[in-house]
């Protein structure tokens, strides 16, 4: 697997363009799953978290 380079003042063009379809297409679902959470935890409820690699940085915030 060859990895594409960008020109340099393309990069955050291309990474801002990535996030904002996120926001778009996942937003909703993320902002349900966030409702979810926070329902849990204020109703006494427990929130299970896993992670691996970089991620794994909230998990170790909650």
């Amino acid at each position: 697997m060859t990895a594409k380079q960008l020109p340099d003042d393309t990069y955050l063009d291309k990474i801002y363009t990535m996030l904002a379809q996120i926001e778009q297409e996942e937003g909703a679902a993320m902002d349900a799953a966030a409702r979810a959470a926070y329902a849990s935890i204020d109703g006494g409820g427990l929130l299970h978290v896993f992670s691996t690699g970089h991620s794994h940085m909230i998990v170790e915030e909650m």
